[in-house]
């Protein structure tokens, strides 16, 4: 089991069809590796009401939402900055995570 906290930052632009399914694959690999956790969305100005639709879906999704097309290294520092926990990690809008990837992660990373 992890012991730190993470937070996921998914930057998104018009991800209206991907971020339900990332999302919820993010969730089920954090609830499974019971991790404290938060996810951040920036978004960059997207004209496809991701935030609206994705944020009724997932109400416990954090959403930034920028007033300006920033460009994806912005919006993720964006997010990082935003994050309250000890771990982040950035996702893209279109990875699906397996249910294991947070313990799997960790054994690579207790090996080095």
């Amino acid at each position: 089991m992890l012991k730190q906290s993470i937070t996921v930052v998914i930057p998104n632009h018009n991800g209206i069809e991907l971020l339900p399914i990332v999302i919820s694959s993010v969730i089920n690999a954090l609830i499974y590796s019971e991790v404290d956790y938060e996810i951040i969305i920036v978004d960059d100005c997207s004209t496809d009401n991701s935030v609206i639709n994705v944020s009724n879906i997932y109400p416990e999704v954090k959403f930034l939402v920028n007033e300006k097309n920033l460009g994806f290294s912005k919006s993720v520092n964006k997010g990082v900055h935003a994050s309250k926990n000890e771990l982040v990690l950035i996702l893209n809008n279109d990875v699906k995570l397996n249910i294991d990837y947070f313990l799997l992660t960790q054994k690579v990373l207790l090996k080095e």
